[in-house]
């Protein structure tokens, strides 16, 4: 979900130069970095109900909470972003995560890109009724004017669940991996290039514990999920109607954690 500054904005740019440096420097290579053409993913995604489908990944019956839950907390969330953004997580990407965040029940989540924090949302909420879980976000915010002052307002009241970084994943992943340690679940949505995506995987996957997952959204857009070695992982893509995209999941595998539901008492 990382947006490119618009640079229309040359006053707010120049203030990040003098006062954020580094973060100027790395909006600029953002920029050079999209500037270059690659070859898109040949993968072919599934058409399929994708409430089913991540069940399935995860080697769980569908359940009878999943989707009502889901839809509730959905309507919620979208009702907090005034202007929805291409750049927001689509319904598929958002199920996506709430299935797998209730079944696994992580503890430990790192993702990169946040925008309205759609896909943050789903999250929180979703570790919220599990009773358990923190959210590592980061983002390199966008300064265009129509976006100032909107990252992360998708977030409702589970914000003690959360930590927002400010700035590149380049430039602050590693360290918060060194520092989060284990993790058990992983969200790509930041910068959607063959070397930030691979980048991204091989710093996370070996993290993640057995019976965790990795999601990674915009798969089409590059060879890097279907090239990237997930030693151990189950894969699944499945297509992304609302966007016209692609969703990556894969399951770190050897003996697939998942657990029943927690319902509200």
């Amino acid at each position: 979900m990382l947006i490119v500054v618009s640079f229309t904005g040359k006053r707010r740019l120049a203030a990040v130069a003098v006062r954020r440096p580094a973060e100027f420097v790395d909006r600029w290579k953002v920029r050079r970095e999209l500037q270059q053409s690659e070859d898109a993913s040949t993968l072919v995604p599934r058409r399929v109900d994708p409430f089913d489908a991540v069940h399935a990944a995860l080697g769980v019956k569908q359940c009878e909470q999943c989707e009502p839950e889901f839809r509730a907390t959905w309507e919620q969330i979208l009702g907090r972003v005034a202007d929805s953004s291409y750049h927001d997580a689509g319904a598929t990407l958002a199920i996506a995560v709430w299935v797998v965040t209730r079944h696994t029940r992580p503890e430990r989540a790192v993702e990169s890109g946040v925008a309205h924090g759609v896909t943050s949302a789903c999250i929180l909420e979703a570790m919220e009724r599990n009773g358990a879980g923190h959210l590592w976000s980061i983002d390199l915010p966008p300064l265009s004017g129509d976006w100032l002052g909107s990252t992360g307002v998708a977030v409702g009241k589970q914000r003690a669940r959360w930590t927002y970084v400010r700035g590149s994943v380049d430039r602050h992943l590693a360290p918060l991996l060194v520092e989060v340690e284990t993790l058990d679940l992983y969200v790509h949505d930041a910068l959607h290039t063959y070397r930030a995506m691979t980048g991204e995987f091989g710093l996370a996957w070996p993290r993640l514990s057995v019976g965790s997952v990795l999601i990674s959204d915009d798969v089409q857009m590059t060879k890097a999920f279907e090239d990237f070695d997930f030693a151990g992982g189950a894969s699944l893509v499945l297509a992304d109607e609302d966007k016209g995209g692609a969703i990556g999941l894969v399951v770190k595998r050897r003996a697939v954690k998942a657990t029943a539901l927690v319902t509200d008492s």
